[in-house]
C-alpha cells in the first residue's frame, strides 16, 4: 500500500517546495509500487474494467503475454497521486497528459514512477512534467508527459480588515 506524503517530503534534498516559485526545471518525485492481484482486482471494481486480461489467468494465459497484466490506467493513477500529492501537490490541476504503455506490468511487479519538471511557465503558472515508469528488471514500462497548473491558495485579509473576513 502507497501512503500518502506528508509536508516534509524532500525533494533534492531539501523541504518539499509549497509554492509555484519554489520548483525549478530538473525537480523530481518518485515513487515505487508493487502490483498485486488484489490492486488490479481493487481497480476493476472501481472502473468497471472488467477485461480478462486483467482478471482471468485462463483468458490470459491464451494471450502472447501468457499471465494476467495491470490496467494501464492503474499505473497512470500512482502518477495522479505524484502530481496532485508531491509533485506540484495540492492545487494541481492537471490540464493535459499522454501517456505511452510501453511494456506491461504483472503481478508481482514492483515500478519505480519518476515525475520531473521539464519546463516552467511563470506566465501561466504551468509545469511540463515527464513521467517514466520502470519495473524492477529497469524496463520502460510506462512514459509520457504532461502539463499542469498550480492553482494559488486565495489569500484573505484577517477579520476586521476590509474586504476579509469577517467584514461588516
Amino acid at each position: 500500500m502507497v501512503a500518502p506524503p506528508t509536508r516534509g517530503d524532500r525533494v533534492n534534498g531539501s523541504l518539499r517546495p509549497m509554492d509555484f516559485a519554489d520548483w525549478k526545471v530538473g525537480d523530481e518525485v518518485s515513487l515505487r509500487k508493487e502490483f498485486t492481484s488484489a490492486d488490479i482486482d481493487a481497480f476493476a471494481r472501481l472502473s468497471g474494467d472488467f477485461n480478462p486480461l486483467h482478471l482471468d489467468d485462463e483468458f490470459a494465459q491464451g494471450t502472447r503475454l501468457r499471465r494476467r497484466i495491470a490496467h494501464g490506467m492503474l499505473s497512470a493513477s500512482y502518477v495522479s497521486m505524484l502530481i496532485g500529492m508531491q509533485l506540484p501537490g495540492p492545487g494541481a490541476l492537471w490540464l493535459q497528459q499522454r501517456f505511452d504503455f510501453v511494456g506491461p506490468i504483472f503481478i508481482g511487479d514492483c515500478v519505480e514512477f519518476r515525475v520531473w519538471v521539464e519546463h516552467k511557465s511563470e506566465a501561466t503558472q504551468t509545469l511540463v512534467i515527464r513521467v517514466e515508469g520502470k519495473n524492477q528488471r529497469r524496463a520502460v514500462v510506462l512514459r509520457g508527459e504532461g502539463k499542469v497548473m498550480v492553482l494559488a491558495r486565495e489569500k484573505t485579509a484577517p477579520a476586521g480588515v476590509p474586504g476579509g473576513v469577517g467584514r461588516a
